[in-house]
């Protein structure tokens, strides 16, 4: 007998801070290289869709494992106070944020700007400010029950930085719209990173 065919949810996060961008190209280098696309979404504590979002990861708990306990599951905010860099310091920047990471191995996520036009994937780099669209995946990773994110696209709203046919559910936008004459080839270029490579996180499974 077939399983059933999963209902998962798909959200637009944000708008936050973008860090760890492996946009351009997969994350294959690094302590925490894991060969995918990824970003990390930095955002305040108190940003007004943060509660709506936690509703939706436990919602999508809920229908993968309708007697788990919420305070069982781990959600996909990663609480930037404990964050530290290798000398153990706490890092200033992500204090009072959290940090949430969507992942893929696909190529085929969309880039848009503030008014849902195409642009080059390399045009997202660390600094910017943009949403991203995410698809809430309820998995268990080393015996734990934890909802992790598939990356569907990314939308620039405010460039910081200047070094398919999936609906995303973006909306329009005040903000970063690419001009006509900018073109649409993807540069061989990438943001900075940490020498370690992206954030260190556990396997998830993937689409």
């Amino acid at each position: 007998m077939a399983d059933k065919k999963r209902e998962l949810i798909t959200t637009v996060i944000g708008p936050g801070i973008a860090a760890y961008t492996y946009i351009a190209k997969p994350d294959t280098q690094g302590k925490y290289a894991d060969n995918k696309h990824k970003i990390t979404l930095v955002v305040d504590q108190d940003a007004p869709f943060v509660e709506k979002f936690k509703a939706k990861c436990l919602e999508a708990a809920k229908r993968e494992w309708p007697k788990a306990k919420p305070e069982k599951v781990v959600l996909p905010l990663a609480d930037g106070d404990d964050r530290t860099d290798k000398d153990g310091n706490p890092k200033e920047e992500f204090a009072g944020k959290y940090l949430i990471t969507a992942k893929t191995s696909k190529k085929t996520f969309q880039t848009v700007d503030a008014k849902r036009g195409a642009i080059p994937k390399s045009k997202i780099r660390a600094g910017d400010e943009v949403k991203v669209s995410v698809t809430l995946n309820p998995c268990v990773v080393s015996g734990v029950k934890r909802v992790a994110l598939w990356l569907n696209g990314v939308q620039l709203i405010t460039k910081n930085n200047d070094g398919g046919s999936f609906d995303t559910g973006f909306e329009d936008e005040e903000g970063y719209v690419a001009s006509e004459d900018e073109t649409f080839e993807d540069e061989d270029e990438e943001a900075d990173q940490d020498s370690d490579g992206g954030e260190e996180d556990d396997d998830d499974d993937d689409f």
